[in-house]
């Protein structure tokens, strides 16, 4: 149960968190807010419902709404602070250290051991309650609304924690202020530490106060002479390297009293060394741009990489933004130089082996063809249709490349055929598609038949629209005349020779056909022949002539053969070895040998001897015997020799 006092000790010397007389506490001793004992009060709105820190810590044997603050000391000494609410609520406290740092005691606070340590003997008690234990130098869990802290024996440079609750958790408002016999004393610059900055060459830098005190102002110095008394800001624009450094704030109290100097740095990055180089290019090409000194980059067109590549079709301004690690900038621009690509004309862009050709370009400064010619012309000779290319450079460097198609010229041959007078010549053109003749006829194949050597000259075309030339020349040759005459039209067949006399002109070869075409030497070729026929009738016997040009005339002329007719037969023969009249033999003139047919029959009609050789004879034999003297018939058939049928029959007697 706690003990309640009615001390009260009036305060001369104010303690003071910040220029704000309501000031927010630090709700755990990492978050712990600075206090002084140079300034005015500080006061704050005491927590409710805010939490506990725990229990039995130190003299507490509760925690409720804490709130905490740290302290450095300035001068060594006795150090009393006096803490009251308005109205009056029952608070507490404990207080630690001394630590090197504001964040080293939060680790190490001794939390056990001691008793309270009431207000009733004011601001320097004999008895601190056994203080200090540990790092635990002052502890009160009373039942008042005033307490005091107490440390005996500060030292420069030392950092204290303050714990103060309020138990009553009730509204209020609790007043922190540095009692008059404290001998030594706080330094107030921890409340309003300065800030510093970083910042890049040529960039405004920003110092400031973290907990400006009202009505103090502040009195800063720095590097290159820097001095300045301003408000809690203060900016110092266009900075350079040498600006970097310590700057130096004291803090002048509404009072007059300074507060000890404290410092801040300027970080000051140099801007990053930027360069870029570029190419020149031609239209459609790619130029690539390389930027280097910085560790990011950004391109006016928003690529983002040290080497970027970039196609543009006119010259182009390109800026680059390049990044150190410290984010500090800076641009540099460059230009892309885009020449023109030549502007190429080939006239005609097409033509036939041997046509010439013209390339042109403004502002050429060189042609070159693929066949090795380096002038603005080129006159190709091809046999195959070919494809050569024109290259042209202008100023800049670019080149543009066009295409010239030469086509062949068609290998165009005429002939013509010979002809003898009063023929037809054919006249054949090859090797293109289409064809004007020099006689105004057309086509591959034409036809003339002139009267003398004609000599005919022919344009081809072909499917490219190229031409070719030929001449030919048509042969025209004399032709003969045929004629002959035989040196009689009309023999017998006992004769049958006829002799055929050769009356033609410009002849050079003879051909004769007698017209006897069953007799094996019916043809000659003997300028004026002879010919013996075996046959009779009428015969016509053609001349063909010719030359040794094939030139030929033919002619004919008709010739008879005659065979006077006969026949006879005997009426009686003696076949009786006297060596006269032994044979039955018919005798005749005119007979065709190919059909003859002679049998004989006795007396009671028995066919005893039957022969077809022409004109043949019986000997008087049957069967190999004497036929017996008596009366016999005959039957005799045969033709002539101008195939007439003869039929003749009669009887005849053998005589012995």
């Amino acid at each position: 149960m706690k003990k309640i006092s009615g001390f009260y000790f009036t305060v001369v010397f104010i303690l003071v968190l910040s220029a704000l007389n309501a000031f927010s506490q630090g709700a755990s001793c990492g978050e712990a807010d600075p206090i002084c004992s140079n300034n005015t009060s500080v006061s704050f709105t005491a927590g409710v419902n805010s939490g506990s820190f725990g229990t039995s810590v130190g003299c507490l044997g509760s925690t409720p709404n804490p709130a905490w603050y740290v302290l450095k000391v300035g001068q060594s000494g006795r150090i009393n602070i006096h803490m009251a609410t308005t109205p009056s609520r029952d608070l507490d406290f404990a207080c630690w250290g001394p630590f090197a740092s504001a964040t080293e005691g939060c680790g190490q606070l001794n939390l056990t051991g001691g008793t309270s340590h009431g207000p009733d003997a004011g601001p320097n008690p004999s008895d601190l309650g056994g203080y200090p234990i540990g790092n635990l130098i002052d502890c009160s869990f009373t039942a008042q609304s005033i307490e005091y802290v107490h440390i005996a024996n500060a030292v420069a440079g030392q950092w204290y924690v303050l714990l103060v609750t309020n138990y009553s958790n009730q509204p209020c408002q609790i007043n922190l202020n540095s009692d008059p016999s404290s001998t030594g004393t706080t330094n107030c610059a921890i409340i309003s530490p300065p800030i510093g900055d970083t910042v890049c060459e040529g960039e405004t830098a920003t110092f400031s106060v973290s907990h400006p005190i009202a009505g103090a102002s502040y009195h800063w110095d720095g590097p290159n002479l820097f001095t300045t008394v301003t408000d809690t800001i203060v900016t110092k624009p266009n900075i350079a390297p040498e600006d970097a450094g310590l700057y130096w704030l004291t803090i002048i109290n509404p009072d007059g009293t300074l507060n000890d100097p404290d410092t801040c740095r300027l970080i000051v990055h140099s801007k990053p060394t930027m360069t870029v180089t570029t190419d020149s290019i031609c239209v459609g090409e790619i130029a690539t741009l390389t930027a280097s000194g910085a560790s990011d980059y950004h391109w006016n067109d928003n690529q983002t990489t040290a080497n970027i590549n970039v196609s543009p079709d006119t010259t182009t301004r390109y800026s680059v933004t390049g990044t150190s690690l410290f984010g500090c900038k800076d641009s540099v621009a460059t230009q892309v130089v885009v020449f023109n690509n030549p502007q190429i004309t080939v006239t005609p862009n097409t033509i036939c082996s041997g046509e010439l050709a013209t390339a042109f370009a403004p502002n050429a400064l060189s042609y070159s063809w693929d066949n090795g010619e380096i002038t603005d012309t080129v006159r190709p000779l091809v046999s195959s249709q070919q494809i050569y290319k024109v290259t042209v450079i202008v100023p800049g460097g670019c080149r543009d490349s066009l295409l010239l198609t030469v086509n062949p010229n068609p290998i165009v041959e005429a002939t013509a055929s010979a002809i003898c007078e009063g023929e037809v010549s054919t006249v054949t053109g090859l090797g293109a598609s289409t064809y004007e003749w020099s006689n105004g006829q057309s086509g591959s194949i034409i036809s003339l038949s002139p009267m003398s050597n004609m000599i005919l000259s022919v344009i081809g075309t072909n499917d490219f629209g190229c031409k070719g030339y030929d001449t030919t020349t048509v042969m025209v040759y004399p032709k003969p005349k045929a004629n002959f005459e035989p040196n009689t039209p009309v023999v017998t067949i006992e004769e049958g020779e006829i002799t055929f006399n050769d009356f033609s002109t410009d002849a050079t070869i003879w051909n004769y056909n007698f017209g006897e075409y069953n007799n094996s030497l019916n043809t000659s070729s003997e300028q004026s022949p002879t010919h013996k026929y075996l046959h009779v009738g009428s015969f016509k016997v053609w001349q063909v002539v010719s030359t040794e040009f094939g030139c030929m005339d033919s002619t004919y002329r008709r010739v008879q053969v005659e065979a006077p007719y006969f026949f006879y037969v005997p009426n009686a023969f003696t076949p009786d070895n006297d060596g006269k009249n032994e044979m039955f033999c018919p005798s005749g003139k005119g007979i065709d040998m190919n059909s003859y047919s002679m049998e004989i029959y006795d007396r009671w009609g028995t066919m005893v001897f039957h022969t077809n050789i022409p004109l043949g004879c019986w000997d008087g034999l049957i069967n190999g015997a004497r036929a017996p003297q008596g009366s016999y018939i005959y039957k005799i058939n045969l033709k002539d020799m101008e195939a007439k049928h003869h039929d003749y029959m009669g009887d005849f007697i053998i005589l012995r």
